[in-house]
């Protein structure tokens, strides 16, 4: 079929190029033996101005009569058109999802032309009204783009795994009619036949087939999910239905943000469909009338148990901010107690009139109790550390230094998680220098000058920041090199030293024990590790009106058979001091600190009547082990990872000039560490420790050279020495 449109106007100029390159494929089609006349187009340099006059020449004809190609034009002229050209019918071969597709892009253009006409002037627009139906069209059509931009970027996973997730359960496999008809719509409705197709073959094996896809989706669920009518099963016992539970603010934060939403998974498993609408505060329900009254029956129950509390915020900040303290806060408390919300899935509501009143609510009160320990934790109280920084690299042209980011973020707390940490190391070209001359002599690790800066750090004496109280009790200083890493942030304004035992290091498995086995067969009959229990506590800075600040405590127990607590080994010990440097040795695998400790105990230790000591001298103490030893038996034999311990706990606490008064300290964390001691050269106790925080803590081990008294300055020196043949 050939169609022809009569040209009677003149074309303008620019349209010759197109009239030119149809008649030529026009002419490849239909030859002139056929018996059509082509017209003769005008060239470029001529008139584009089409004659509609009559033509006075005549055709001439060969003896057989046909037309000559050399016949003189008609009196018209005409553009010829195939049957795709004219948007009357498809290509030959076009099936009908792409005569549909061409549909799409009108319909786009047609769009185009009304947000064209939106732009116009406001005299045009007048004329040429945008209706309400153009605006439906709009949205309809903006909709369904949406979704599918939404269908492109599923992948063949996703899509067969919301599919199956329509799939009822083994117990609702037989519904009634009406339960049929509503799953089957649903699936008509939600999935394109494509996709329903892909998750049969994948899913059960079946071949593609030229059904319906109202038929192929009742195979689905027939063939492949085996769903049968019962008709003697009623729709108000399987139909779904919808409800709509209204909630606070409070409630769906408690309800998304406890244990990582568990709750309402919990719930989806039961076959129900649930569905949060944030802005709105609405629970949309899914599910049969008796699941959907369950569900929010037990919504309506968990609700009920919220614990509510009020905490001045800058008050508690307050307390436990050591006075005079030099060092300048990361986070503000508003920041720290946001973290700790999130931290703890508990929901915090200021209250206006009051500045730093904020009411918290959780779902229970171990949840609150673990928040204010966190925000304590947070706040850092730590008066009486000093520490220092010494770069000990080689400043050489030829060596270059890099930061590499820390591989294993499970060694820190739930605080320093939050920062990206690094470490300053050495690189390595693969093109080493010339090294045909003579070898350099060996550089010490660290530095002479740089072992007395820190030997005059540690043993310089100061008043510190920390109240000397008087308790009889006996004190004593103890130095220790630690191996780890020093790490700093991005910025390099932060540095924290991380311990670290060097890997499977041969030097450290070919030590002996500290403490010799009387035969070699308890080598692998008795366990020689030590188990022990810190407890870390910081005091409450307004019992003292804010004039001193007190020391941290720690308790310290032994643990037994089955990490059972022994009571009578705790051993209360207040840090008075602590001074450290950290040496950063980029041409290592390892970094070092050196720490100089000076703590008191408030109990004796080793004494047999601890007990009578106790109820004469710190009575509280005595009363609040015999309420936390139970709590930290149950912890410990059901490896919980959260504990709630008993708050706070009295100490009588003598200050300088004044009687013994009780301070009360609150709980701030937890650590357990498993301990195997070593010697190292005969005069070195070298301690490889575990230490397992829980999951607010962190997990990571620990290695501690240890000599038997502090050591003068020569003998320091041969401490950092070798300590260095241990990296």
């Amino acid at each position: 079929m050939l169609l022809f449109r009569k040209c009677t106007r003149a074309l303008p100029s620019h349209y010759v190029p197109l009239v030119q390159l149809q008649y030529l494929r026009s002419r490849r089609y239909y030859s002139g033996s056929n018996g059509i006349i082509h017209p003769r187009l005008p060239s470029d340099d001529t008139d584009t101005t089409l004659d509609t006059g009559t033509d006075t020449s005549s055709e001439v004809k060969d003896s057989s009569g046909r037309l000559e190609h050399n016949s003189v034009l008609p009196n018209h002229h005409f553009i010829v058109l195939d049957p795709e050209q004219t948007g009357l019918l498809p290509k030959r071969g076009e099936t009908g999802r792409s005569w549909r597709k061409d549909r799409e892009h009108g319909s786009r253009r047609n769009l185009k032309t009304r947000d064209d006409l939106s732009e116009k002037p406001a005299k045009k627009q007048d004329k040429e009204k945008v209706t309400a139906r153009d605006l439906l069209d709009a949205l309809e059509w903006s909709g369904e783009k949406m979704l599918r931009e939404e269908k492109r970027s599923t992948s063949d996973e996703e899509t067969i795994g919301v599919i199956n997730n329509m799939r009822p359960d083994q117990a609702a496999l037989q519904m009634s009619p009406e339960r049929f008809e509503q799953l089957r719509k649903a699936l008509a409705k939600s999935f394109s036949y494509t996709q329903l197709r892909l998750y049969a073959s994948k899913l059960y094996g079946l071949k593609k087939t030229n059904e319906t896809k109202k038929a192929f989706v009742t195979k689905v669920m027939q063939e492949c999910w085996k769903c049968k009518v019962d008709k003697t099963i009623s729709k108000k016992q399987d139909l779904i239905i919808k409800r709509t539970i209204d909630l606070s603010q409070k409630d769906m934060y408690l309800l998304l943000m406890t244990d990582g939403g568990r709750i309402l998974q919990n719930m989806a498993r039961t076959g129900a469909s649930i569905a949060a609408a944030f802005t709105e505060n609405k629970l949309i329900i899914h599910a049969s009338k008796s699941l959907a009254t369950y569900i929010e029956a037990s919504i309506a129950s968990i609700l009920n148990s919220i614990q509510s509390s009020r905490l001045s915020l800058y008050e508690f900040a307050k307390e436990h901010t050591a006075v005079q303290d030099s060092r300048s806060p990361q986070y503000s408390p508003e920041q720290l107690l946001a973290m700790v919300c999130r931290e703890c899935s508990v929901h915090q509501e200021k209250y206006p009139e009051v500045p730093g009143l904020v009411a918290l609510s959780a779902l229970s009160q171990e949840k609150l109790a673990a928040a204010r320990q966190l925000l304590l934790w947070a706040f850092d109280y730590k008066p009486e550390v000093t520490t220092d920084t010494i770069f000990c690299g080689l400043e050489d042209n030829q060596i270059t230094y890099a930061k590499y980011p820390v591989s294993d973020p499970e060694w820190f707390n739930w605080l320093e998680r939050k920062t990206k940490w690094f470490r300053l190391q050495q690189v390595e070209h693969r093109l080493s220098p010339d090294m045909s001359g003579a070898a350099p002599a060996p550089v010490p690790v660290v530095p002479e000058n740089v072992l007395n800066q820190v030997y005059d750090f540690c043993m310089r004496q100061s008043t510190g920041n920390v109240a000397e109280i008087q308790n009889h009790a006996a004190e004593a200083k103890v130095l220790r090199v630690s191996l780890g890493q020093v790490l700093t942030d991005e910025s390099g304004q932060r540095q924290m030293f991380q311990p670290q035992a060097p890997y499977m290091n041969q030097k450290l498995l070919q030590l002996p024990l500290y403490y010799p086995l009387e035969s070699e067969h308890d080598y692998y009959s008795v366990d020689q590790h030590d188990y022990f229990l810190q407890l870390r506590y910081a005091p409450v800075l307004s019992a003292t009106g804010f004039r001193y600040n007190l020391p941290p405590l720690e308790l310290w127990f032994t643990l037994g058979e089955n990490n059972r607590v022994e009571p009578h080994t705790v051993r209360c010990i207040n840090r008075l001091a602590e001074r450290s440097v950290m040496l950063q040795l980029p041409g290592s695998p390892v970094d070092c600190r050196v720490t100089l400790e000076r703590v008191s105990e408030m109990v004796p230790p080793g004494d047999d009547a601890s007990h009578e000591w106790l109820l004469t001298h710190q009575p509280a103490l005595q009363q609040y082990l015999d309420r936390v030893t139970p709590t930290l038996d149950r912890h410990l034999r059901a490896r919980m990872q959260n504990v709630a311990l008993p708050d706070p706990i009295h100490l009588n606490v003598a200050l300088p000039g004044s009687p013994p008064s009780p301070i009360p300290y609150r709980f701030v964390s937890m650590a357990h560490h498993r301990v195997l001691s070593l010697r190292y050269l005969d005069k070195y106790r070298v301690q490889l420790s575990t230490v397992s925080g829980g999951p607010a803590g962190g997990k990571h081990s620990e290695l501690d050279v240890l000599p038997d008294a502090v050591p003068d300055r020569a003998a320091f020196a041969q401490l950092i020495a070798d300590v260095s043949k241990l990296l």
